[in-house]
This record gives structure tokens, C-alpha cells and sequence, in this order.
């Protein structure tokens, strides 16, 4: 009997244990980013808290790259800063929810039995990731005109 209990178990895909894996790695983000960082007065460059380096396009040329403030805006969200948050780099808060979400729903499909990366293949939708990159260079012009104004 127990054997047929053991072979009832859904097997699960090497997807499944990678999407798990980005999930608690993005956790682990989320709590390192509260624990160790201020969010940068400037709108950017929190991340060099976390010991990484300056950006480089921002450096040689003054712009900002398209993934500029996103952790400061991490930064601000773990601290309960909405507001300036959406000032520093309104993608980085759309990209932590929606990180959020995909891990919440790929935690419960594990809880409940199925496999996580099948789950999260069959909700997502090629427009999600035509209005994800949209959604980046939305931000990437507004935190261009925030920084030259």
C-alpha cells in the first residue's frame, strides 16, 4: 500500500525546483535589501551598499541605464516607502509585485501538488512580457527626465 502511495506523487520538473529556487532567492533579496540597505537619497546607486559597482552608462555618459533606481526602489518598498518608491523607479515596484505574485502562486501550486513551472507557463502570456519591457522603457524615459530636470 505504501508503495502505491509513493508512486501516486506528481513528479516534478526540473522548472519546477528552479522556479522554487528564484523564489526563496527572491526572498532572501527582499530581506538583504531591508537589512542592509538605506534607499539612496539620489533615486539610484543603493545597490552599491550591497557592495556592487557603480553603473557604468550612468558614469560614462551621465544617463541612467534602463534598470537605473530599481533597487533603490526595492529598497524603499522593503522600508514601507510606497510613495518614494514609485518617485525612484516606478518599474522596480511594478517588477517586485509581479515577482511577488509569481512566487506566492508558484508556492501554492507546489503546496497543493502540481508542478510550479507548468503552472506558471500556462498563466503567463506573451503581452505580460511585451508589457513588462514596456513597462521598463516607460520608467527608463521618466527616470531619464527626472535626472536631467
Amino acid at each position: 500500500m505504501l508503495s502505491s502511495a509513493v508512486e501516486a506523487a506528481p513528479r516534478r520538473s526540473a522548472g519546477h525546483w528552479a522556479l522554487l529556487a528564484v523564489c526563496g532567492a527572491t526572498l532572501l533579496l527582499f530581506v538583504a535589501l531591508r537589512l542592509l540597505t538605506t534607499p539612496d537619497a539620489s533615486g539610484h546607486s543603493t545597490h552599491e551598499q550591497l557592495g556592487l559597482p557603480p553603473c557604468t552608462l550612468m558614469e560614462l555618459t551621465g544617463f541612467p541605464c534602463p534598470g537605473c533606481g530599481v533597487t533603490t526602489a526595492m529598497s524603499h518598498l522593503v522600508h514601507g516607502q510606497w510613495r518614494m518608491s514609485l518617485a525612484a523607479q516606478p518599474f522596480g515596484v511594478l517588477l517586485s509585485l509581479v515577482a511577488l505574485v509569481v512566487c506566492a502562486l508558484s508556492v501554492r501550486d507546489s503546496a497543493r501538488g502540481a508542478d510550479a513551472w507548468s503552472g506558471f507557463r500556462r498563466r503567463w502570456r506573451p503581452w505580460m512580457s511585451w508589457g513588462l519591457g514596456g513597462a521598463m522603457l516607460a520608467a527608463w524615459i521618466y527616470k531619464i527626465a527626472v535626472l536631467l530636470a
